[in-house]
């Protein structure tokens, strides 16, 4: 009976620990919009899955260069429903963009003038009706272009 229990308890934990593994989320789970005629983008090898709790913050310090376009994309496990917080600051704290001011639009595009770092500040939404503990997936897609030179 010992061993039956302590069979299950290993299962158990090991499945709990697979679950919460976001490794990789964002390469499947993230996808890039089509491409326009002028634009090819690449995805950056800083884009990055991780778990969040409920209620609960990750930031990413991100250097962001001169020349260059970017195309952000946010996605979530089922336990976020596709409603996840993003916001982009600047070395003071100021908010460059959120996206709670667009009905939480996963897609983001800009150009940057001026080589700067930046925080991307991803926020999963609280949830009362799920265990305290419980994680989910979310996944930032980051891709990268080099500004296409316009006109004469």
């Amino acid at each position: 009976m010992q061993r039956f229990c302590l069979s299950m308890l290993i299962i158990v934990a090991s499945l709990q620990v697979l679950a919460q593994n976001c490794f990789d989320f964002h390469k499947i789970n993230c996808c890039p919009l089509q491409a326009d005629s002028y634009t090819q983008y690449a995805v950056s090898s800083n884009s990055t899955s991780f778990a969040l709790k409920p209620g609960d913050s990750r930031c990413i310090v991100y250097q962001i260069f001169s020349g260059k376009d970017y195309r952000l994309t946010i996605c979530s496990d089922s336990l976020y429903s596709g409603i996840v917080s993003f916001q982009i600051r600047d070395d003071n704290n100021n908010v460059l963009y959120d996206n709670s001011e667009e009905d939480f639009n996963p897609f983001f595009e800009f150009s940057c003038r001026k080589t700067t770092h930046v925080e991307f500040v991803i926020s999963a939404p609280n949830r009362s009706d799920v265990v305290p503990e419980t994680k989910g997936c979310i996944g930032l897609l980051i891709e990268e272009a080099i500004t296409p030179r316009l006109g004469f």
